[in-house]
């Protein structure tokens, strides 16, 4: 079992460190195959949502039990359910072939998944919540450990129910950004952002990493934080329902695990933040973010307030002001040591993008200097 913990945290490294600013996401998706929930991903077209899941595909050496589709107002339940049988209808029974569509997948992704029809949306639901799926008149049970789904907008609040049950079927949402860091746009402009192998995760060792997940303990900071959360959230008006708070308990545990904990601890709660918020309002999901960091304090959410520092020092320096130059460099070395003693791998990539930033102005500078 180390083994198999080792290898996803290493699949975890190499995947995030391929995608630049997606560690959060990164994070999302496995904390979700680990936990047997489901993720959705919502930002607007080329923000490597879709990279990202067939990159998790490969890591899977059952990839072959995969399902992709995308929906839009003209998608058939035929293309996600199966086709009716001939030879059924035949007989006067209405299954369909199951066998390559999403009944039988263990893995989904399903792109725009709100723009589907309400047979197709009902449908999923089910697949999604109770891993069932009626084929004629006998319910069959559906292998689906993960669903990612992604889309460009969020559902505005106001459509049918089917749209709002199905955004609730996500346990982790994020909102995908665009690149912000000056740095990170010059990786994604002139780097080669390949991924390194990992060794393939198996079936049989995913099966073994959730039954470890599940068994895992938390200790009393991190269940007093968690219930203190719950309530600071509910002051907010923010009430996420009781099986919604149940499966965030597993979630917490799958966070731990990817971070090869030993058990729950008050810094993995920072997942929360992309549980715990129940309306696709952005207020509500600041509201979230900053209740867990103020009672929590993950290391995540840490590294992304000083990142935030990092970033508004580099806009607003002025590289041909030496004594400004002198100064910033003074402040990002004092934030790389404040990242540095987080010592996590997140924590570490931020300092190397810190260390990097300083060279670049040191070198705008230098070449900005007269003689």
């Amino acid at each position: 079992m180390k083994t198999t913990k080792k290898k996803i945290a290493k699949f975890r490294h190499n995947l995030a460190a391929s995608l630049i600013e997606r560690d959060g996401e990164v994070d999302a998706v496995l904390t979700a195959l680990l936990c047997r929930q489901h993720c959705l991903l919502v930002g607007g077209p080329g923000e490597a949502k879709t990279l990202l899941a067939h990159r998790l595909v490969e890591f899977l050496d059952f990839a072959d039990q995969a399902f992709e589709a995308q929906l839009n107002k003209f998608t058939e339940p035929d293309e996600l359910f199966g086709m009716f049988s001939i030879a059924g209808m035949k007989e006067d029974r209405y299954e369909r072939l199951t066998e390559g569509m999403l009944p039988r997948a263990v893995v989904g992704y399903v792109d725009e998944v709100f723009n589907g029809s309400s047979a197709i949306l009902n449908t999923l639901l089910s697949i999604m919540n109770e891993r069932r799926f009626k084929n004629g008149s006998r319910f069959v049970d559906c292998p689906l450990q993960l669903l990612i789904g992604t889309s460009n907008k969020y559902p505005n609040g106001e459509g049918n129910k089917e749209l709002k049950a199905m955004f609730d079927r996500f346990l982790l949402r994020r909102t995908v950004s665009p690149i912000q860091r000056r740095a990170n746009v010059s990786r994604l402009l002139w780097d080669t952002l390949s991924i390194e192998k990992s060794d393939t995760l198996s079936i049989n060792e995913l099966c073994e990493a959730q039954a470890e997940v599940g068994s895992m303990e938390w200790d009393a900071s991190a269940k007093a934080a968690y219930e203190e959360i719950i309530f600071q959230c509910r002051r907010a008006g923010i009430d996420s329902s009781g099986r919604r708070l149940r499966q965030c308990v597993m979630a917490v545990q799958a966070f731990a695990y990817l971070n090869e904990a030993e058990e729950v601890s008050q810094d993995h709660l920072g997942i929360l933040a992309d549980c715990l918020w129940v309306d696709p309002d952005p207020e509500q999901r600041r509201e979230v973010v900053s209740i867990v960091t103020k009672i929590a304090s993950p290391s995540d959410l840490i590294c992304n307030s000083l990142m935030m520092e990092v970033d508004e020092i580099i806009e607003n320096l002025d590289a041909t002001d030496v004594a400004a130059t002198s100064t910033a460099c003074s402040k990002l070395q004092n934030t790389g040591k404040k990242l540095r003693k987080l010592g996590s791998a997140r924590s570490e990539r931020c300092c190397d993008e810190i260390e990097a930033a300083i060279k670049e102005i040191k070198r705008r500078a230098f070449s900005s200097a007269s003689f």
